[in-house]
């Protein structure tokens, strides 16, 4: 089932307001998106056979399914009113990990809603973002075994800070920290961008002599603090790689040999180049107003610094009593990698993306052949079983203080909702009816003709049987089709 426009995430009323939107189905075909995808996916799968060269099965399924996604005629639930019988056709949803923006839209907001209500306990939250130099993204994405341990090596940083803060103001006894981590996979520009955003208590648990946790508050990294911490980090992530013989001594650069595809495509997205077709090598076309600077990431503001190309974020701060805030972070740590809006298609037939922010060069807008686009795709499905959110310390599943910590945050913060009943303390997902509510403010559990309550009736799955319901509904009765694979000489556009 599917959510309305759940490509960005999206504030939260801060009081109880009356349903302004009414649930409709979204036609994920009508979008540039879809497009792009049915008209050239088996053009790029033919280009990569001809050259011998093939991308991982769970990276063709990703697509796949994501052309099935929301489509009607491959099936649906039947949802209907209680009292007025009045129905709506819901479609399935493909649950895709790469880039629908459907999914991970709702993935998005399920996660944040479990967080906030589950997890993170009413303290003062602080965000901790950590970026690597290319040759370490690469690796971290070739290899997610590395993202474990990398992972490991920076929380055990971050908590040394905090305990050693926490022994320098007088608290005695054993102290413990704990952290929520998501991992991303992208960047602004639809590229291949391994980073760490995690979310810790500002401050440390301290077991008084009765074995309690008692959180105890400290002020927090200053500037001095986090150029401190990315040298440290630096040095031991580096020195790490160097032990498993990934990076060289001196120069830093990949020792691993590009044998696979999948090497290739995460190698160019990383740098913002093209791997494969006549543009093999170049980098990606930008627009906006461009200027000439370099691309050294250098940080400015409150509590930001770079050291040899890592960069160390923890200027953003939730306070306890800032609840819808810490939820709008959660959302925006999980978010999907590309917007459903940001991509159009040029009159060339050409796909101009639209870039969240603009580059500090003042690129705004990216330009892809429609092959090339897809390759950008392909680099960010993560591989199967990967864990995207990851739990540490106190907020760790085998955790003995877990249990005393986020167990007493049980009230859902649903300022959306009040009348409806509590959801266990243990259950992961939300509602799909209670999700859209909340997140959206659009009630699909109430029937738009008579207030009436709905419920699901039926999942209709049978081909013979859809194409029925759909015909007699005058709706379209089939799935759209894939374009066949053109001919070599046509397998990219020319720049006009």
């Amino acid at each position: 089932m599917q959510i309305h426009k759940a490509a960005r995430y999206f504030p939260v009323s801060a009081a109880p307001s009356p349903p302004t939107y009414k649930y409709q189905r979204r036609r994920p075909q009508d979008s540039a998106l879809y497009q792009v995808i049915q008209e050239n996916l088996n053009t790029f799968l033919n280009h990569l056979e001809i050259s011998e060269k093939a991308v991982p099965r769970y990276v063709s399924k990703e697509f796949y399914e994501y052309l099935d996604c929301g489509i009607l005629a491959r099936g649906f639930l039947r949802v209907a009113c209680t009292k007025c019988r009045d129905e709506k056709l819901v479609a399935f949803s493909c649950r895709g990990r790469g880039f629908c923006p459907a999914c991970m839209g709702r993935r998005m907001n399920e996660t944040s809603v479990f967080l906030v209500d589950h997890v993170l306990p009413k303290l003062p939250i602080r965000q901790w973002v950590l970026s690597f130099p290319f040759p370490i993204r690469y690796i971290l994405a070739k290899n997610p075994n590395h993202i474990t341990r990398v992972l490991k090596i920076t929380l055990r940083v971050v908590d040394g800070f905090y305990k050693n803060q926490a022994k320098a103001n007088g608290i005695k006894g054993k102290t413990k920290c704990g952290a929520v981590t998501a991992i991303q996979r992208f960047g602004g520009s639809a590229n291949l961008n391994v980073h760490f955003h995690a979310l810790m208590p500002d401050g440390v648990f301290a077991t008084d002599n009765e074995g309690t946790e008692k959180f105890q508050r400290l002020s927090g990294p200053n500037n001095s603090d986090v150029k401190d911490l990315v040298r440290k980090l630096a040095h031991r992530i580096i020195k790490y790689f160097q032990r498993r013989g990934l990076l060289d001594s001196e120069s830093d650069d990949i020792q691993e040999v590009q044998t696979e595809l999948t090497d290739e495509l995460a190698a160019a997205s990383i740098a913002s180049k093209i791997a494969l077709g006549p543009r093999a090598g170049e980098r990606v076309r930008k627009f906006g107003k461009l200027i000439d600077i370099q691309y050294e990431p250098k940080l400015t503001g409150e509590r930001c610094a770079s050291h040899m190309s890592f960069s160390l974020h923890a200027n953003t701060l939730c306070e306890p009593n800032e609840r819808l805030k810490l939820e709008r972070l959660c959302r925006y740590i999980n978010r999907p990698p590309i917007a459903q809006d940001s991509v159009t298609k040029t009159p060339t037939g050409q796909i101009l993306y639209k870039m969240k922010s603009a580059y500090r060069d003042g690129t705004t807008h990216l330009l892809f052949d429609p092959l090339e686009f897809i390759e950008k795709l392909a680099s960010l499905v993560p591989p199967p079983r990967m864990h995207i959110i990851r739990y540490h310390g106190v907020f760790a599943p085998n955790s003995k203080a877990r249990p005393k910590i986020v167990l007493k945050n049980k009230t859902p913060n649903d300022a959306l909702d009040k009348t409806e009943p509590k959801p266990p303390a243990s259950a992961r997902a939300i509602s799909w009816g209670r999700l859209m509510k909340r997140v959206f403010q659009i009630d699909v559990t109430t029937c738009g003709k008579c207030n009436g309550d709905t419920k699901i009736i039926a999942a209709i799955l049978e081909k013979k049987v859809i194409e029925k319901i759909l015909t007699h509904l005058g709706l379209e009765a089939s799935a759209p089709d894939l374009h066949p694979a053109r001919a070599p000489p046509q397998t990219s556009f020319e720049f006009h």
